[in-house]
């Protein structure tokens, strides 16, 4: 599935409000602007779970983070998909 959209802001919301399944989602690794996106999921059923929750239905990943401009770099990236997701 591809999403555009302009910024990260929209495609977080655009992604939690376009999944089927519900339940919990969780937030990425690093500390970005999240709380922005929990009315988003609380209106579309899901419960915010955290950040280590391996359990949860969708996790919220953005690179680079918003608003600091960190980032993980694409190893780093792929290894803790590969490990959490």
């Amino acid at each position: 599935c591809l999403q555009l959209g302009n910024g990260a802001s929209e495609l977080i919301d655009l992604v939690i409000r376009s999944c089927t399944t519900v339940g919990t989602w969780r937030p990425g690794p690093t500390m970005v602007q999240y709380e922005e996106y929990k009315r988003s999921a609380e209106a579309s059923g899901f419960v915010r779970t955290s950040a280590d929750d391996d359990s949860a239905n969708l996790m919220c990943l953005v690179n680079p983070t918003n608003p600091t401009g960190d980032y993980m770099r694409v190893e780093a990236l792929k290894s803790y998909i590969q490990k959490r997701c």
